[in-house]
């Protein structure tokens, strides 16, 4: 009908947003599992997660700094370029990890606008991608969505599973209460991309030169 034509692209952005907080949601529990088990002995990871191979590039979201160098400092020797989206309260420990990481944080940090608006991390990621180095493959670049708000780690895993993108999350090893003592190497999340494909070919991207709100 014609009021499904109009607001196709709106009930595809919002099936797509309750399949990037599945996604996400499935990985909590698998990570709460991790840490409720943390004292027994380790097993081999399931088929879905994987120790990742180091990537050329990285984009990573920053809150605290701890995960952030984790992350970057996993993929060094070969990472050549990271992207950092933050927010304005994150923006200095961007900068800082910025100064820390100048051989590889070559751009300077991305603000988000509205840290609430899964749809505008997933713009800022897809806009990335549309501009890598040439000659890179969209598998030389690795999304870690750990970091900042869960409408970021939605928008991320969003922008991700359309496009069969790596992924891959930097957890930390908590305490007997449940604190954050130190974060451990990133784990990454095998994504089966037809499997997501709910809006096939017709999925636009943003358009070049167009810069996200």
């Amino acid at each position: 009908t014609l009021i499904i034509k109009l607001l196709g692209d709106e009930i595809s952005s919002v099936i797509l947003i309750g399949i990037g907080s599945l996604a996400i949601m499935l990985t909590s529990l698998y990570f709460f599992e991790r840490v409720v088990t943390r004292d027994r002995p380790s097993s081999a990871l399931s088929p879905n997660v994987r120790k990742p191979a180091k990537r050329r590039g990285l984009i990573i979201m920053v809150s605290h700094p701890a995960p952030c160098k984790k992350s970057i400092g996993y993929h060094l020797g070969t990472l050549e370029r990271c992207w950092m989206l933050c927010s304005k309260q994150t923006l200095e420990i961007a900068q800082q990890l910025q100064q820390q990481f100048a051989e590889v944080c070559l751009e300077p940090p991305i603000v988000v606008n509205d840290v609430n608006d899964p749809l505008e991390y997933r713009r800022w990621v897809d806009t990335i991608y549309q501009a890598l180095p040439e000659n890179w493959q969209t598998s030389d670049v690795i999304c870690d969505y750990v970091g900042m708000t869960a409408h970021g780690s939605v928008g991320m895993v969003l922008a991700c599973l359309e496009h069969g993108r790596p992924l891959q999350y930097t957890a930390a090893r908590y305490d007997d209460k449940l604190k954050p003592i130190e974060s451990l190497d990133p784990i990454e999340i095998v994504l089966d991309a037809k499997a997501f494909n709910f809006g096939g070919e017709s999925n636009q991207n943003p358009v070049p030169g167009e810069r996200p709100a």
